[in-house]
């Protein structure tokens, strides 16, 4: 029976999860104490990235980047968010595709119709 041994890198690892951890604690105190809507910066906190990301990879913000108000900045409410981070973000990534392939067959569908028939 032998002892493991901890490695720099194991500790690095730990740090890493605890700050993140820490990071969305934080921001859900912070959101607790105001409305319970949340923007692609505090996406971006929550992820642990640039909002600059966010837009590249819009996979990670909840309806694909879709504002759920129609009016103003692209916003969701938290719990939206919430249940859109418990999807694993690979998850999330294969859905944009899909959602982007739908998308682009639904444009070529309303372009083929559209056009006038010789």
């Amino acid at each position: 029976m032998g002892i493991e041994v901890a490695t720099k890198q194991d500790f690095d690892l730990l740090f890493q999860q605890i700050k993140e951890a820490n990071r969305k604690v934080d921001l859900l105190i912070q959101k607790s104490k105001a409305v319970r809507v949340i923007t692609v910066n505090d996406v971006a906190k929550m992820e642990g990235v640039s909002v600059q990301y966010i837009y590249k990879h819009k996979y990670l913000a909840p309806r694909f980047m879709e504002s759920a108000y129609p009016d103003g900045s692209k916003r969701w409410s938290f719990e939206e968010y919430l249940a859109w981070a418990k999807i694993d973000p690979n998850e999330r990534k294969a859905m944009y595709e899909q959602h982007l392939k739908e998308l682009k067959d639904k444009y070529v569908e309303e372009f083929l119709n559209d056009m006038p028939i010789k």
